[in-house]
């Protein structure tokens, strides 16, 4: 029975080594179990005592794993809104020098912004958004006024180009990214 009692209390004392840095709760039970005298009451003590231990673990491996999942999830999204927002970015870029070399793949089917500010230039209209982005009329067209805060949708044009829609004016220009 002695030699029982050794085996369950090298197992406790291994898992207890296995554990990365036990604390005073995972090991008052070990030594509680010390100072029972009747060899078969400390063996169900040391018992009890190493099946509680793995409870605690598998809760521990599962929270890390929990965490861990959770932290995957949370780089993938901000992953994939650093790839939206270089894919907005870059929207119209190809025909802008300073864009063009680091430019991403644009694949966005439109771009819908605010207006922040309208020039008059002697071309036509330039349109700078929320964005920072910088669109200037390429075709002569006379339009209603056209105020910053309104909204404007931008897509490819059929046969390439840009065309920019004013959704409270409800027309439609070719437009050309200047910056």
């Amino acid at each position: 029975m002695k030699a029982g009692c050794w085996v369950i209390l090298a197992t406790g004392i291994g898992t207890l080594v296995a554990v990365s840095s036990p604390s005073m709760a995972q090991v008052e039970p070990f030594r509680a179990c010390a100072g029972v005298l009747d060899d078969g009451a400390r063996l169900a003590c040391y018992d009890k005592a190493v099946a509680a231990l793995g409870t605690a673990d598998a809760a521990a491996i599962e929270a890390r794993r929990v965490a861990a999942a959770e932290a995957a999830a949370r780089a993938a999204a901000e992953a994939a809104a650093r790839e939206e927002q270089a894919k907005r970015e870059a929207f119209g870029a190809e025909n802008v020098p300073a864009i063009r070399a680091t430019q991403v793949d644009d694949r966005l089917p439109e771009l819908r912004e605010t207006i922040t500010e309208v020039f008059s230039s002697g071309s036509g209209l330039v349109i700078e958004l929320a964005n920072g982005q910088v669109w200037r009329q390429s075709e002569a067209a006379v339009l209603p006024p056209i105020r910053a805060g309104d909204t404007v949708i931008i897509k490819r044009g059929v046969i390439g180009g840009y065309r920019m829609t004013f959704q409270k004016q409800r027309r439609t220009i070719s437009v050309k990214r200047y910056r």
